[in-house]
Parts: structure tokens; C-alpha cells; sequence
């Protein structure tokens, strides 16, 4: 596992979500975790990965599996919220390397559950990583819910499912599959943290780098920068942009399908070359 700063983790989630409210005891959890591991200093994506997991308190509604793809048969072979937390931070150097998402909604959602979640034994990670190249599996994927193009990169699955993933033109840099989930459209007031790429402050709840054993640690460094923001200022855009439009003002592709999150963090990945690419990535290495 690389940790040199000049990586960057991209992260993005898709969680429970309904047309309206959440069902009375309800609340929207992540059920899917996309991440793409960027390298600044050579300016390429590198792995892209997706971790499954498994809601405690919410259920996959048809709204969610229209929107994501995801079912509950696919995302109850995830493993668990905790569980996914130390796989970012044991095997994806979370609490080490800065990381980016598209807008604040991962961030706050993850400070959210990890503050709401209960602690378990944190799943076993792989004492073998497996190479760029091959496919790593937790709980495999079971459902073929997708009928639209896959990721055209090969995908590392905790939780895996029989899901295609090379359906849209190849990209040369597989990708690493742990469970990813939907965007919500109903969250819990997420917490009120500071977005940007200086430290919260001190009275934030979870912000510390995650310690690998316990459960619930909230798994990320405090280096985060807001994606979303970063490219409606180098844009010169009145308002931000979302994803999928942002890529047509790049005049980018969208590579697989969207509300999956690995297809999107390789998606945001993208975004976050152009904006390198234009001198508007802020902490970019000398040269770039």
C-alpha cells in the first residue's frame, strides 16, 4: 500500500434513499463506497475500487435500486459499516492520504454514520492485496441489476456480485471493487464540519485519523477537498455544477454508470485531472 502524498483517494458513496421521506425507523446508510486512487505527480488514475456494505437500520427501497442498481440481496453480502471503515483505512491509507469527493454530502454522511453506528470486530483484511490487474472480492456481487454499461474498468469487490464490469470502452487502470452506495435524497442533518483542506476544529466529533481495530472510527484524514467547488471556481460557473454536467463542461466522457460508486469516483478522478491539468488543483506537486 502506497502512502506517498503525492496519491489522492476520490471518494464517492451511494446510500438508502426514497422518492420521499424514509419509512418510520428508518434512516439512509451508506450501502456502497467508490474510491479511485489518483497520483498527482503523474497525473493518471490508478486503481479503482468498490466496497459494499451492509445497511443496519434502512432497507434497499425500488426507488434505490432504480437510481443505483443495487439491490438488497446484492448489498446484504457487504460487509459491515465499521468493517468497511478499516478496509479504507488498513488497505486504502484513509486516515493518512488527502482525499477528495464531489460536493460535502460523503464527507458529512460518513461523520454522521460514524456517530450513529454501533462498534463490531472489524473485518479481516487481505494479507495479499491483489495485483492492479485482478479483480479483489469480498462478499461477491450476486445480482445482475445493471442493464446499463458498466465500469469499463475490472473491479476489486467487497461484497461482489455477478454484475459485469467491463461493458463501456476499456480503460487501461482496473478497478478495485468494495460497496459502494446511492446518493440519498433524505439524510439526517448531516454534521456542520468545515469542507475544506484545513483540519476541523477540535470540538468535530470523528474527525481523527481512524485506527485501523476500532469499529466505528471515522476513517478519513482531515485533508479534504471539495471537488465540486474547486471546478465551478476554475470554471468561472454561477453556481456548482453536478457530476454528470461538469463532465460535459470538461468535455469529458461519462465512463460507466452513474450512482454507482465506483463508476463515479473514477468519473470524479477524471474531473480532478482536468482541474490538475488547468493549475486549479489546490496542494498539486511542484510542476504541476
Amino acid at each position: 500500500m502506497r502512502s506517498e502524498p503525492d496519491l489522492l483517494n476520490v471518494i464517492d458513496v451511494e446510500a438508502t434513499c426514497w422518492p420521499g421521506n424514509p419509512p418510520p425507523g428508518q434512516a439512509s446508510e451508506i450501502i456502497e463506497i467508490g474510491l479511485t486512487v489518483v497520483s498527482l505527480a503523474t497525473a493518471e488514475r490508478l486503481h479503482k475500487h468498490r466496497i459494499l456494505v451492509r445497511p443496519r437500520q434502512s432497507t434497499v427501497s425500488e426507488f434505490c435500486t432504480e437510481l443505483t442498481g443495487l439491490t438488497q440481496a446484492e448489498v446484504d453480502t457487504g460487509v459491515n459499516f465499521p468493517e468497511a471503515c478499516a478496509i479504507l483505512a488498513t488497505e486504502h491509507a484513509a486516515g493518512e492520504r488527502p482525499w477528495t469527493s464531489w460536493g460535502d454530502y460523503d464527507r458529512k454522511q460518513f461523520q454522521r454514520q460514524c456517530t450513529t453506528t454501533a462498534p463490531s470486530s472489524p473485518h479481516p483484511t487481505n494479507a495479499n492485496p491483489p495485483s492492479p490487474h485482478q479483480p479483489n472480492t469480498y462478499p461477491p456481487r450476486q445480482h445482475p441489476t445493471n442493464l446499463y454499461p458498466a465500469s469499463p474498468q475490472s473491479t476489486n469487490v467487497y461484497p461482489v456480485s455477478p454484475r459485469p464490469t467491463n461493458l463501456s470502452p476499456a480503460n487501461p487502470h482496473p478497478s478495485n471493487t468494495y460497496p459502494a452506495s446511492p446518493r440519498p435524497t433524505n439524510l439526517s442533518p448531516p454534521s456542520s464540519q468545515p469542507t475544506n483542506t484545513h483540519p476541523p476544529s477540535p470540538g468535530q466529533p470523528s474527525i481523527h485519523p481512524a485506527n485501523p481495530q476500532s469499529a466505528n472510527a471515522y476513517p478519513f484524514s482531515p485533508h479534504h477537498t471539495n471537488a465540486k467547488a474547486v471546478f465551478a471556481t476554475a470554471f468561472g460557473l454561477r453556481r456548482p455544477a453536478g457530476m454528470a454536467r461538469a463532465l460535459e463542461i470538461a468535455g469529458l466522457p461519462l465512463q460507466g454508470r452513474h450512482h454507482r460508486g465506483d463508476d463515479d469516483s473514477w468519473n470524479i478522478a477524471a474531473l480532478v485531472l482536468c482541474l490538475l491539468s488547468r493549475g486549479a488543483w489546490p496542494g498539486a506537486p511542484a510542476g504541476q
